[in-house]
């Protein structure tokens, strides 16, 4: 399988993703869930996998580093398997919490100070095992968000090391496949994550003017990833802080990414201007943040409407297929019964006429 095209396109991936489903098959099969994805349009479904919980056993327990770390894999072999017979690509963004024995302390098993050698060397594997199979792999999730990576003072520092190392060990493993830098939260939160375009410049070396400083070299990158969530305004809300990047204000990460590459801090291989991937967004169903469901329906379809209207945009993916009012995190598309939402029907219709005007990215 051919990655897509790393440079901007004036098509536009649509992705989704939904661990329970596409993962565990928690409340809904996996083909099941598939089938549903295609009739949204979607042509990539992107999964987390977790670096701890794929090792055998208690490996991930252990304070020594195995002599040779297994993997227990079958369940994005079947994703994998199952989404390319459907004429779907995968992406996997390969993220902690770290093993105990890769990290610095060796305490627990973390997301604080993991090794970027091992790590490297986990994203190695990964990428030999799914070799012309997976099209593209993020580096980390969300490593802005102080949970994801710790401590919070070096984690700028700590992600352009993993993300440096794991950039270099997949492509000596498949040279085709595509890796994506960020998967960044949107939003400052005292305490819990830094801005986005402030972690971007702390981890690229550049001050607040876009200058890059010195004994920094070009980090390379097929694409950029941001999840650009705003639950609480319409995606046209543009009244957020200068480093926020919400739905409403994408245009800050494609005029950053502009800077960044004049500035010779970020690039493609061939020295372009890498894409953006917008790689989680929703709006609550249920809850405190929801919106009312026609309200939500329109929400939704305007915000992909928005993304594809910015030549820079080459994926937005949306955050949840399946609700389950249980949880807090309750963003689906179909209701508790496997039966479409409002807002399902309505991305649904949106999808189908942009396909038939030849604005979105087709299938494999």
């Amino acid at each position: 399988m051919l990655a897509a095209p790393a440079h901007a396109s004036r098509t536009m991936e649509i992705g989704i993703q939904d661990d329970a489903v596409f993962v565990d098959q928690v409340g809904y099969g996996r083909i099941a869930g598939l089938t549903r994805a295609k009739e949204l349009g979607v042509t990539t479904v992107r999964a987390n996998m977790i670096w701890a919980r794929v090792l055998v056993g208690k490996q991930s327990e252990q304070r020594a580093r195995p002599a040779k770390p297994r993997y227990d894999l079958i369940r994005f072999e079947q994703l994998v398997t199952e989404a390319r017979a459907a004429g779907l690509r995968v992406e996997l963004t390969l993220t902690g919490p770290a093993p105990r024995w890769a990290t610095a302390d060796k305490a627990k098993a973390s997301t604080r100070n993991p090794s970027a050698k091992e790590f490297a060397r986990f994203t190695s594997e990964i990428a030999k095992h799914f070799k012309g199979r997976v099209a593209r792999y993020s580096i980390w999730n969300e490593p802005n968000w102080h949970s994801w990576l710790s401590p919070a003072r070096t984690a700028a520092a700590q992600y352009r090391k993993l993300y440096t190392a794991s950039y270099s060990a997949i492509k000596r493993a498949d040279r085709k496949a595509e890796v994506v830098l960020g998967e960044l939260a949107p939003q400052a939160r005292p305490g819990a994550s830094f801005a986005p375009l402030r972690f971007l410049r702390d981890v690229l070396c550049v001050d607040t003017r876009w200058k890059k400083r010195g004994g920094c070299g070009t980090v390379r990158a097929d694409a950029v990833s941001l999840h650009p969530y705003d639950y609480k305004n319409p995606p046209t809300y543009k009244r957020v802080p200068t480093d926020d990047v919400t739905i409403g204000t994408v245009s800050r990460l494609t005029n950053a990414l502009t800077r960044l590459r004049k500035a010779k801090a970020l690039a493609t291989a061939g020295n372009r201007e890498p894409a953006v991937h917008l790689t989680e967004f929703a709006y609550f169903a249920s809850g405190p943040l929801a919106f009312p469901r026609a309200t939500r329906a329109r929400y939704i379809t305007q915000a992909f409407e928005l993304a594809r209207k910015n030549p820079k945009i080459s994926q937005l993916l949306y955050f949840g297929l399946m609700q389950n009012p249980d949880v807090q995190w309750n963003t689906g598309l179909l209701r508790p019964n496997g039966t479409p939402d409002d807002s399902f029907t309505a991305l649904k219709s949106w999808t189908e006429r942009e396909t038939r005007a030849g604005r979105l990215a087709p299938s494999e």
